[in-house]
């Protein structure tokens, strides 16, 4: 009777095991889903033009890159962020303190 006992409790142990390595995998894949993309700013510091593109490799805040289409001066990386934190800060500053 011990014997058999102790077999339930280690078939129990094993699918408690099981299920939470399932549900860890679920979530990772989640996880990968969700992630968001970069976005780079890019503006012109004489006329203040901005346009917005994916992140690329080797982008950093400052880094001139391009022409203004609109007056011909070289654009600057202006900003780099992730896409949707925008809309998460809005909502953060709507909450009353």
């Amino acid at each position: 009777m011990e014997r058999l006992d102790d077999l339930v409790s280690l078939m129990l142990i094993g699918a408690l095991v099981a299920l939470t390595t399932a549900m860890m995998l679920v979530n990772s894949k989640k996880k990968k889903e969700e992630e968001k993309k970069f976005i780079t700013v890019l503006k012109c510091p004489k006329c203040g033009f901005q346009k917005e593109r994916d992140w690329k490799q080797g982008d950093f805040v400052g880094l001139v890159e391009g022409k203004c289409p609109k007056c011909g001066a070289l654009m600057e990386v202006y900003a780099i962020y992730k896409e949707g934190e925008e809309e998460e800060e809005e909502t953060k500053s709507l909450i009353p303190i």
